[in-house]
């Protein structure tokens, strides 16, 4: 997503965390906090949902999280 938006790694990562945690995120080597993520998804000017969305093969999650939390009775 990052290189079809003509992005470097450091443009997106810039004040969030460093390049070389940022190259290891991107290859799946470590998983970064829910909120480290909202920033760099801002960065790109790209929703959780748009992300998930892509990530998932551009298919809708009919049975999201969220619908699963709101049945539950917490």
């Amino acid at each position: 997503m990052r290189l079809s938006l003509g992005f470097t790694q450091l443009q997106v990562c810039r004040n969030i965390m460093s390049q070389s945690n940022y190259s290891k995120v991107e290859k799946g080597e470590i998983d970064i906090s829910f909120s480290k993520m909202v920033e760099l998804l801002n960065r790109l000017d790209m929703s959780v949902d748009e992300f998930m969305y892509i990530k998932n093969d551009y298919k809708k999650h009919t049975h999201s999280q969220i619908s699963k939390l709101k049945k539950s009775k917490i």
